[in-house]
């Protein structure tokens, strides 16, 4: 059944309102596609993308899609301090894929790039293995899917491979699988669905039809669509794996958007994504 609370409203924080301070069991996670190949107001937007991890959510993880040179270096320059940065790009693809983990509550500790053979747009799987407070072991997937429909094929094969890996890690860990996957239910579909022991955080959390449209051209106007039906999908995704094996478990507990703002000036948005906001809680 569909969770009745709002928008807004955020739990598994703690209730001791003599502090106000957030559970410190919670690991917030965000995935983004930041629109980095879009040079209309990109400083504005990745600044605002920056503050908003950063101090608005005070992420644990982020895990940006669609970043280019220009906006890593903007993104190195304001997160640095407060977060390990790491990214896959290698210079011949347009775009690729960025991770940043909170130095004071995750530790890094290897972080891989994998290639999608098939891929005629650069795409490839990002993986690290980190510990939460040193006190959870997870492994984090960042992609960015093939897009548009001419290549729902390669998108499926590319999918099925992060589900692959997803199974393959061992069970003292556990794992996220976050991106703009470009999916299609019927995609999805098309593969079997999620495969078992892996949940969609978005479904888990009451799927709220006020958090299901990432790419929403009804409510988002930072692209002109010239056509007066205008899409609404669910591009962007996050799945998650829980441990079997580690003493506490970690649970998903909380998935929302960021970014639903204009940012003033230049009046847009700061992406044409809806950022996802996820929380994890330690039990």
């Amino acid at each position: 059944m569909p969770s009745e609370r709002a928008p807004g409203d955020v739990v598994g924080l703690s209730s001791d309102s003599d502090t106000g301070k957030e559970s410190d069991d919670l690991l917030k996670i965000v995935s983004w596609n930041i629109n980095g190949r879009e040079q209309n107001n990109r400083n504005y937007r990745t600044e605002e993308i920056c503050s908003l991890v950063k101090h608005s959510v005070a992420a644990d993880i982020v895990m940006l899609q669609e970043v280019v040179p220009p906006s890593l270096r903007l993104i190195e320059k304001r997160c640095s301090k407060d977060y390990h940065l790491v990214h896959s790009h290698s210079g011949e693809a347009e775009d690729f894929t960025a991770m940043l983990f909170r130095r004071e509550r995750v530790s890094l500790m290897k972080h891989e790039v994998f290639e999608f053979p098939k891929s005629v747009m650069g795409r490839k799987l990002q993986a690290a293995e980190v510990s939460f407070k040193n006190a959870h072991k997870l492994f984090i997937f960042n992609t960015h899917l093939e897009s548009t429909r001419k290549f729902s094929e390669t998108r499926r094969e590319q999918l099925q491979e992060c589900f692959r890996k997803l199974n393959k890690i061992p069970d003292e860990y556990s794992a996220v699988l976050a991106g703009d996957l470009n999916l299609r239910d019927r995609e999805l579909d098309g593969i079997g669905g999620i495969p078992a022991g892996i949940c969609d955080v978005w479904v888990h959390d009451g799927a709220r039809p006020e958090s299901e449209y990432t790419w929403d051209m009804v409510t988002n106007d930072n692209v002109q669509w010239n056509s007066p039906s205008k899409p609404r999908c669910r591009y962007d995704r996050i799945y998650f794996k829980e441990s079997l094996a580690q003493r506490r478990a970690l649970k998903p507990v909380y998935f929302s958007f960021l970014g639903l703002q204009r940012i003033t000036p230049p009046q847009c948005f700061p992406s044409d994504h809806w950022g996802l906001r996820a929380h994890f809680k330690l039990q």
